[in-house]
């Protein structure tokens, strides 16, 4: 499992990502990393058959909105072969530079952490 990391506000002890200057609630420029377990549900996915162009082959893949654990969301691409059903537990499985996140289903043990 890759790591995945975000931020919390030095101000507001909000929580975001991916990294930005500011605070996207307070606006403040205080910022701390903390590291994310990757683990979430899905809240919603889409099939891709029409991709730009460096992805055409790969089509028709799943790209899944992520609510993790902690409380922000992510969008990353549903491992090959997985159904995306809305509530399903996943588990953040890599980040690849040209991708993204790769989510897979999380296990009994990996959704217990």
């Amino acid at each position: 499992m890759s790591t995945l990391t975000g931020f919390r506000c030095g101000n507001c002890a909000s929580l975001f990502l991916p990294p930005k200057d500011r605070c996207p609630h307070c606006g403040d420029n205080r910022r701390k990393e903390v590291q994310l377990s990757g683990r979430g549900t899905i809240r919603t996915s889409t099939i891709i058959h029409v991709a730009p162009t460096r992805y055409k082959d790969e089509t028709p893949y799943t790209v899944v909105l992520v609510d993790l654990e902690e409380g922000v969301s992510l969008m990353g691409r549903l491992d090959v072969g997985q159904s995306a059903e809305r509530g399903a537990s996943v588990v953040l499985g890599n980040i690849d530079s040209d991708r993204g996140p790769t989510f897979g289903p999380a296990t009994k043990t990996q959704g217990s952490q």
